[in-house]
């Protein structure tokens, strides 16, 4: 090889040296910044964030959250669930309590819901976690507080582990009392229920005591699909008589 060819062989094997050198550097420089980069999301990223459709939600520390949860002891069987008559959660409902600008929203759980809900056996020793309507859950524990924490435990997680500051569980059968502790309450009715209090005429206004409210915030008939929600828009309707807007019916 000549001398000229052996200068251009070295002139080629450094300019390859130099290349390779050069990616390796860019290569670990590329890799430091994604590292930096994702470091950062990680640490803007935190624990009560939450995101849904695209959107990033951050839980707000200054509300409080109660359930509210109404005990239907007499409510139609689940196949394969057994509350040994503790009764099912066929009203619930999350109270939500700004303090700093005194507002309150209530948001009503449709006890249809499916969600994950742990399964107790008769000694109350847990079986296994499963997949059914979320009113199941307080047939399991005794119908006292270990339902009750049982049932507010499958709507923190149903709500991403929201925090549930108190609860309050009440007996579908205290309806008529309440109501007429508080002198009733007038409302349009949504739906014809005839067939268990006359006075109950779809699109009629009404003054609900006793009975006529039990009825109203109880009874729905399990034939009709879409029942589950047709109450609850009434249950609704019960707690907020004054600022209610009738939902609109799919044809």
């Amino acid at each position: 090889m000549t001398d000229g060819g052996k200068k251009r062989l070295f002139i080629g094997i450094g300019v390859l040296a130099s290349l390779i050198a050069l990616i390796f550097f860019t290569f670990h420089i590329v890799t430091a910044m994604g590292k930096h980069h994702l470091q950062n999301r990680a640490a803007a990223w935190q624990e009560n964030f939450i995101r849904y459709q695209g959107r990033v939600y951050q839980y707000n520390e200054e509300i409080m959250t109660f359930l509210v949860m109404g005990i239907d002891k007499g409510t139609e069987a689940v196949e394969g669930y057994e509350d040994e008559g503790y009764g099912q959660a066929d009203a619930l409902f999350l109270v939500v309590l700004n303090p700093k600008d005194k507002s309150i929203r209530i948001i009503g759980i449709n006890r249809n819901t499916m969600t994950d809900i742990d399964i107790y056996d008769e000694s109350g020793t847990y079986v296994r976690t499963t997949t059914a309507q979320i009113a199941i859950q307080h047939g399991f524990g005794g119908g006292r507080e270990e339902s009750c924490r049982y049932q507010l435990e499958a709507v923190q997680h149903l709500f991403y582990n929201l925090p549930i500051h108190k609860y309050a569980a009440i007996n579908v059968s205290a309806v008529p009392a309440i109501n007429d502790a508080i002198g009733g309450v007038d409302v349009t009715v949504l739906q014809d229920l005839t067939q268990k209090d006359p006075l109950l005429v779809e699109g009629s206004r009404v003054h609900l005591t006793a009975e006529s409210a039990y009825w109203y915030v109880k009874y729905r008939d399990t034939s009709i699909f879409g029942s589950a929600d047709m109450r609850l828009a009434r249950q609704k309707q019960l707690n907020n008589p004054g600022g209610f807007e009738p939902p609109v019916r799919s044809k």
